[in-house]
């Protein structure tokens, strides 16, 4: 299926809750529940040159409704920041980057307010870095342009503990440029390997405590090589193979256990692949896809694979993409000509927002690796609490929680923003588990709030324009429309939808009134 602005969640028929929604709306005191921070920060990280600052690169970093929070310079240090560079998160939001494997052998290391820490000094060039839930940094490198170089372990500190060249030297067509840190705690390296004049994908499992090779499995698919590792929560590690066909295979360490082919993983730019907190792979439509032009993200259901479940559409073909921290949103860079633009796309209700980067930020990328902590929190870490709310990181994502923002919680409530097609009538859907009006946790709904760019709360106003509201039998979802109120089209107007419950647990979202461009 296909989500476009307006989409949302399918609603089960109206019930007798709604009366006392409507009620309970209508007397509404609007509050708004303040923000609170984790150590690792709720923002996108986006390379991008600094028209501020001569056009150099650097590391920007940008919140999720799309605005620069702050700017990093590699003015220089020698080297360049390009979608080739990855980046890694670590649990006190230190940013990881390899730095320009063509020039430098340091991994930058970048502090959770963008100051520039000591480097992590290498012996070779970095092509990819990875992070281990005790802290450690892992770095894979080449030496000159197409030797493997050793992978190395770097203590939190930037201090390297070992170097080895055990797994590296077991690949002869060029230098492995995957890496993957899995949930198992397993550290993975992945390219080609030419056997008989024939390249295999080689995938090699490596002893995180001293680099030596721990297992390997061969993918069975031949002229082929991994084009992207995608670590899922459950442990286990999706890797797509890049050849004649597209194939995704699943592993746990020692054996295949899934595999089947994708129509899609090459965008023309990247082909990054991530798996979101249900297992669920996403890779890119291919750039010559009739209708694609590699702008869509597809969902592939591990049990019925033979076609994606889900198609997300988005305005260009995107240069990088990367999960929002819940889960539930993506960010990518697209590239409409070469007007590239930053947009975030809710995969709940289809609304999508994008802001321009040119002329501010040139030549942005959203990198590979973890430039949001989406893997981190899903991934790497999973049984900790970034944010000390008393809720582990896996269970935030599971839930589509955020793990970064201690007010946002699994048990807590949702609010969706969306626009009805043709009118562009606001829908506001609220979600809460417990119960939307469970007396201990449901919605404070005091605190029912929609806030235009300037700050001002408008739920006051809108209210009088409220249609519809459905409710679903369980008393969990409902969606308030506003259908009296319709809006034009290019409006932009910057809303924000906000809800507590009971408990102090925030519900919060971000759109741009359609087309959603800025």
């Amino acid at each position: 299926m296909s989500f476009t602005a307006g989409e949302g969640r399918p609603l089960a028929p109206r019930s007798r809750l709604g009366g006392q929604i409507v009620v309970l709306l209508s007397g509404a005191l609007l509050g708004v529940a303040p923000w609170s921070s984790a150590q690792i920060r709720d923002e996108v990280r986006v390379y991008a040159a600094d028209s501020a600052n001569g056009y150099a690169e650097s590391l920007v970093r940008f919140s999720r409704k799309l605005a620069p929070l702050g700017a990093t310079s590699v003015k220089g240090l020698g080297g360049t920041l390009t979608y080739a560079t990855p980046i890694a998160v670590d649990g006190l939001g230190r940013s990881w980057i390899a730095f320009d494997p063509l020039n430098q052998t340091q991994l930058l290391r970048i502090d959770r307010d963008g100051v520039l820490l000591t480097p992590a000094q290498l012996g070779d060039n970095p092509v990819n870095v990875v992070i281990g839930a005790d802290g450690h940094a892992y770095a894979s490198t080449r030496i000159g342009l197409t030797s493997p170089g050793p992978v190395y372990g770097v203590d939190a500190d930037g201090t390297v503990l070992w170097s080895s060249m055990s797994g590296p030297s077991l690949y002869n067509f060029g230098y492995p440029q995957q890496l993957a840190m899995t949930a198992a705690g397993e550290l993975w390296l992945g390219d080609a390997k030419v056997v008989g004049g024939t390249a295999s994908p080689l995938m090699v499992r490596l002893n995180p405590s001293t680099g030596a090779v721990a297992g390997t499995v061969t993918l069975t698919v031949t002229d082929a090589g991994v084009c992207s590792f995608a670590p899922s929560g459950d442990g286990t590690l999706w890797s797509l193979t890049c050849g004649v066909d597209y194939w995704l295979f699943k592993t746990q360490g020692t054996q295949i256990l899934d595999s089947f082919p994708v129509d899609g993983g090459f965008s023309g730019v990247t082909y990054r692949t991530h798996v979101d907190a249900q297992g669920r792979p996403h890779v890119l439509s291919h750039y010559n896809e009739a209708g694609g032009w590699g702008s869509r993200l597809l969902r592939y259901n591990p049990s019925a694979p033979e076609q994606p479940d889900a198609v997300f559409q988005f305005g260009a073909t995107i240069r990088g993409w990367a999960f929002g921290p819940t889960g539930e949103e993506v960010f990518a860079i697209v590239s409409p000509s070469f007007d590239y633009r930053l947009e975030r796309l809710n995969l709940v209700s289809g609304a999508k927002s994008s802001v321009p980067m040119h002329p501010v930020w040139p030549d942005p990328d959203l990198t590979q690796g973890d430039p949001t902590g989406f893997l981190y929190a899903n991934v790497v870490d999973r049984n900790g609490d970034n944010d000390g709310d008393g809720a582990a990181n896996g269970a935030e994502t599971s839930a589509g929680s955020n793990p970064f923002d201690p007010l946002s919680r699994p048990e807590g409530p949702k609010v969706y923003l969306s626009f009805a097609p043709t009118t562009n009538a606001i829908l506001l859907t609220y979600v809460d588990p417990d119960g939307l009006l469970d007396p201990a946790g449901g919605l404070d709904l005091s605190t029912l709030a929609l806030l235009t760019g300037a700050g001002t709360n408008v739920f006051s106003f809108i209210l009088p324009f409220l249609t519809t509201v459905d409710v679903t039998p369980d008393g969990t979802q409902a969606t308030a429309t506003f259908g009296a109120l319709p809006l034009p089209g290019n409006l932009k107007i910057r809303l924000e939808a906000r809800v507590s419950d009971l408990t102090g647990a925030l519900g919060w979202d971000w759109q741009v009134t359609p087309p959603g461009d800025l």
